[in-house]
C-alpha cells in the first residue's frame, strides 16, 4: 500500500532503480562522526553532504559522494570526485536552513545540465534530494518560491524540459533522492 504524505501526496514503495544492486541497500548520512555511525550500523555505504569522504572507513563500505549547490568554496564540477558509480544530486534545495541548499528550481536548472554533461555518461545519478517538508526559498529573479519537495521536482523538471537542451533535453536522474523525517 502506498505511504501517505501530507494527504496531498503518495509515495509507493519500493522504488525501483535502474542498475539495482540488491546487496547495496544500507546506507547512512554520516558527518564528522561518520565512522563510528557506519561501524554501529554496518552499512554498506555513507555519504557527508560532500563530495569528499571523512576519515577511513571499514573495508567494503563505499562513499557516496553528493554535489553541493556552488556557494563559497563548494564547485559544481568538482576536479577531485571519488570515484563512485553513484553521485546524489544537491542536498535538500527547497530547504533554506543550514544543511539546506535553498535554491530555487528555475535557478537550479543550468547546474544540473552543467552535472548531466560532466557525469551522466560514468555514474549513475540521483536527483536533488527534497525534503517533504515546504519552504521559502529566495530565486535569483527577485521572486521566491514556497514548494514541498515533490512540487520542487515538478516545476524543475519542468523548468529544466523548455530549456530545449539539445545533448540533455530531460533532467535525466536514475534514483529519486527524497528525504522523509
Amino acid at each position: 500500500p502506498p505511504v501517505q504524505i501530507e494527504q496531498v501526496h503518495q509515495l509507493y514503495l519500493p522504488l525501483v532503480m535502474k542498475n539495482y544492486r540488491p546487496d547495496f541497500h544500507k546506507g547512512i548520512a554520516a558527518g564528522a562522526g561518520g565512522v563510528n555511525a557506519v561501524i554501529l550500523t554496518h552499512a554498506d555505504s555513507y555519504r557527508n553532504w560532500t563530495w569528499l569522504p571523512t576519515g577511513s572507513m571499514p573495508n567494503g563500505v563505499e562513499f557516496i559522494p553528493e554535489i553541493c549547490y556552488p556557494r563559497g568554496t563548494c564547485p559544481l564540477v568538482p576536479t577531485d570526485l571519488p570515484d563512485s558509480i553513484y553521485l546524489l544530486g544537491v542536498n535538500e534545495p527547497n530547504i533554506n536552513e543550514p544543511g539546506g541548499a535553498g535554491v530555487c528550481a528555475r535557478d537550479y536548472v543550468e547546474a544540473w545540465h552543467v552535472i548531466l554533461q560532466n557525469y551522466a555518461a560514468d555514474r549513475i545519478l540521483a536527483s536533488p534530494g527534497v525534503s517533504y517538508a515546504p519552504n521559502t526559498i529566495a530565486c535569483r529573479d527577485g521572486r521566491s518560491e514556497t514548494l514541498d519537495g515533490i512540487d520542487w521536482l515538478t516545476e524543475f523538471w519542468s523548468d529544466y524540459t523548455s530549456q530545449n537542451y539539445a545533448d540533455y533535453p530531460t533532467p535525466t536522474f536514475e534514483v529519486i533522492n527524497f528525504h522523509c523525517y
